[in-house]
């Protein structure tokens, strides 16, 4: 559940239409954004907004249209990347991460919660809606004031499941969702 604010900050049905038919007419851009963009782009506002001492930068502009970060549970200064990423999952048992999703194509954030478990032998990651405890309601308020101070707006889930009719991406195939558009290619651990 989302905690409400008195600045309504989710994108309207149209204006996301909009930004989607703008943007389409340019359908191969992962050159564009491996060259040109900085990947860390949002790090320190992140840092900032969150208030928290390390993001894991998740960013590849491969087959991803967004920057992609994660924010740990207390704080843990822990990358996915790392060596030891699994051997920590497996002692603790759980991480618990925030996702944060910021386009690089319009001005729209996703962020999801997921939880990373050892079950069978397997490091496993699912999403998971937010708990009542005091993190999930820290990261929920950060995401609102990370979106009110930079102008970017959040995208409502059945907007983000929407088709986009007419049009086809290399690992999605015909009919992308808005999320596979405006944020990844291919298969998500999200409803998308």
């Amino acid at each position: 559940m989302t905690i409400q604010h008195e600045n309504n900050r989710y994108a309207s049905s149209d204006r996301v239409d909009g930004s989607v038919a703008a943007v389409s007419k340019v359908y191969d851009l992962s050159y564009l954004l491996n060259r040109y963009i900085d990947q860390k782009y949002w790090v320190h506002e992140l840092l900032t907004c969150f208030s928290v001492e390390h993001i894991d930068n998740l960013t590849d502009f491969n087959y991803a249209r967004c920057f992609t970060y994660a924010i740990n549970e207390g704080g843990v200064k822990l990358s996915v990347r790392d060596s030891d990423f699994e051997e920590f999952v497996v002692n603790r048992g759980e991480l618990n991460r925030l996702h944060v999703f910021v386009s690089a194509l319009a001005p729209y954030v996703v962020y999801k919660f997921v939880r990373y478990d050892y079950n069978d032998g397997n490091l496993r990651l699912e999403a998971v809606k937010p708990g009542a405890g005091e993190w999930y309601k820290q990261m929920d308020f950060a995401i609102f004031e990370f979106c009110r101070r930079n102008d970017l707006l959040l995208i409502s889930d059945n907007k983000l499941r929407e088709p986009i009719k007419g049009m086809s991406l290399e690992l999605h195939g015909k009919q992308p969702s808005v999320f596979n558009f405006l944020f990844e290619d291919g298969v998500s651990g999200f409803p998308y």
